[in-house]
């Protein structure tokens, strides 16, 4: 197998990563048992350097996180753990879906127990302008947005 080692800057919630190429056609090897969601992975030790955390895995078309380097009898062994977004951003990208939280569009209508709401009620005190009768009271309760006269 073959791997294209990276330096990652951007941070893990990104689906694009600003990724800067080090190392290309890196041969290693699987080490078994491994999964393909968190592999380990052998390098022969003079192939790549110190500045990368990020790689492609040609053969299993995905992209993973280097979690630890581990090094032993002149190889090193990488502990990676799999870019789901990175992997599946073509597919990520393609599909037709309703966002229902979203930092800069948002429907206030729409129950969501992270987004805080504030009702704060706001009461005041206006001269009747005829003033009131001696046959009763008058209660007079308006709810709805202000429209900026009072």
């Amino acid at each position: 197998m073959q791997a294209t080692f990276y330096y990652n800057k951007s941070d893990k919630r990104y689906l694009n990563k600003s990724i800067e190429a080090k190392y290309n056609n890196i041969p290693i090897e699987v080490l078994e048992p491994s999964s393909v969601i968190r592999p380990s992975l052998r390098v022969s030790s003079g192939l790549i350097g110190q500045g990368v955390n990020y790689l492609y895995v040609n053969e299993l078309e995905r992209y993973y996180y280097i979690k630890d380097w581990i090094m032993e009898n002149g190889h090193i062994r990488l502990e990676c753990e799999v870019d789901v977004l990175m992997s599946f951003k073509n597919d990520i990208k393609k599909q037709n879906v309703i966002v229902s939280r979203q930092e800069n569009s948002y429907n206030l209508y729409q129950v969501d127990p992270k987004m805080v709401i504030y009702n704060t009620p706001v009461y005041r005190v206006l001269k009747f302008p005829g003033g009131f009768s001696n046959t009763g009271y008058f209660v007079l309760c308006v709810a709805g947005a202000s429209t900026g006269g009072i």
